[in-house]
């Protein structure tokens, strides 16, 4: 799969990440509105595929799935703190979980599924 690909479907995931968030609370799904939240999660999972492409280290096992899900899910927590914003110990721990099943759990799903 190519790693444009890839990075697509962990941006798509971590949007949909914080847009059940924002559902969840009642709050607006606007694109700004959702981009507002996310940006610190959109960031930091930037960051994770700077590091994994300069590294040339493989996008598809779990191994990537396993750094970029604690990258954008520290990195985000980090980013938002620092912007103002809070981080309760609920969102901390639903932003791992779900995170973690978003970005490890399609790759997980790709070596499971035959090939074409």
């Amino acid at each position: 799969m190519q790693k444009q690909f890839a990075i697509l479907i962990d941006i798509l995931l971590t949007i949909v990440f914080i847009a059940i968030g924002r559902a969840s609370h009642s709050e607006g799904l606007r694109p700004v509105e959702i981009l507002q939240t996310a940006w610190p999660f959109l960031l930091a999972l930037a960051i994770g595929w700077v590091v994994m492409l300069v590294r040339k280290r493989e996008h598809m096992g779990v191994g990537a799935g396993i750094f970029l899900w604690i990258t954008t899910w520290i990195g985000g927590i980090i980013l938002r703190v620092a912007s103002g914003d809070t981080a309760e110990t609920a969102f901390i721990i639903v932003a791992g979980v779900t995170l973690a099943v978003f970005l490890i759990g399609w790759r997980l799903l790709a070596k499971l599924l035959p090939a074409k």
